[in-house]
Parts: C-alpha cells; sequence; structure tokens
C-alpha cells in the first residue's frame, strides 16, 4: 500500500458520503485514514487492512445507529412564531366573543381571538396561555390563576 492509496480511498469514499448521506461511507473514509497514518509508522499491509476493515465496521456498528437517529428525528428547537405556543401573555385589548383583540408577549403586541368554543369574553390585564399560531394571529385561553390559601388563625407558633 502507499500513501496516495489511502489518500485517495479516503477522498473518494468522503466524496461517496457526501453524495449519499447514508452515514455509511464517513466511517469508512476515517478508517482509511487511520490505516494511512499505520502506513506512515510502517505498519504491514496486513495490519493496515485490518485497521481499514474492521475501524469501519467497528465505527459504522457503534455510531451509525446514533447518527441515523439524530437525522431522522429533526430538529427539537422550535423557533420564530412557533415558539410562542405555551407562553404566556397579558391582554391589552379584550378579546370579546368571537372576536378580535390584542395580547402582549414579551413586550410585543400580537393580535389574538380567543380558542374555540370560548364564549367569555377575555377582560383586559387577564393572564392567556398561547395555544395556537394562525397566522399572525394568536389563539389563547385565560390561565386558571393558582387559589390562594389563607393562614388558619388557630395555628400554634
Amino acid at each position: 500500500m502507499s500513501i496516495l492509496f489511502w489518500v485517495l480511498l479516503a477522498i473518494g469514499l468522503a466524496v461517496i458520503e457526501i453524495v449519499s448521506t447514508t452515514f455509511f461511507p464517513i466511517f469508512f473514509t476515517i478508517s482509511a485514514l487511520l490505516a494511512l497514518i499505520a502506513f506512515v509508522a510502517d505498519a504491514s499491509a496486513g495490519i493496515q487492512w485490518a485497521i481499514f476493515g474492521i475501524g469501519g465496521l467497528a465505527l459504522s456498528g457503534a455510531l451509525r445507529p446514533l447518527a441515523k437517529r439524530q437525522m431522522d428525528k429533526g430538529p427539537s428547537l422550535r423557533s420564530g412564531i412557533e415558539e410562542l405556543i405555551g407562553r404566556t401573555g397579558v391582554i391589552t385589548t379584550a378579546v370579546e366573543n368571537r372576536g378580535v383583540g390584542a395580547v402582549s408577549v414579551d413586550g410585543q403586541i400580537w393580535s389574538a381571538r380567543g380558542a374555540h368554543g370560548a364564549s367569555a369574553p377575555i377582560e383586559v390585564g387577564a393572564d392567556v396561555e398561547i395555544l395556537e399560531v394562525r397566522g399572525a394571529t394568536l389563539v389563547v385561553a385565560p390561565r386558571e390563576k393558582p387559589v390562594a390559601v389563607a393562614p388558619s388563625s388557630t395555628e400554634v407558633l
């Protein structure tokens, strides 16, 4: 084996990975580079081929499932207006029955509409949860306020 062989093999496998995106040739690209290092260290051709074959199979067996799972899962971060879903806002213009009002979220004013089936108006100052985004209008529902429990007057100090 020569240095040129291992370099060309690594480049060829890298090109195949770029074209196919199968997460298989990339591991043999890495093992070809490891075999190149073995060549430079004056290892025998058998050792170089063993490093290439066993290294490629070991890397692909160990890392390919992780890489494939990550790619199949897709992005986990919401961005843009999608990140508003689940957040809390404050009504700045009352949302009348089936009408449009306004809600402030992080200092930005958005059009707001009550959730489907909500018949009661949502008053100014009410905390709301954003359930959905339809265009530039947020679909909101009133948040349940926690019930404050008054301390008992019979507590023993």
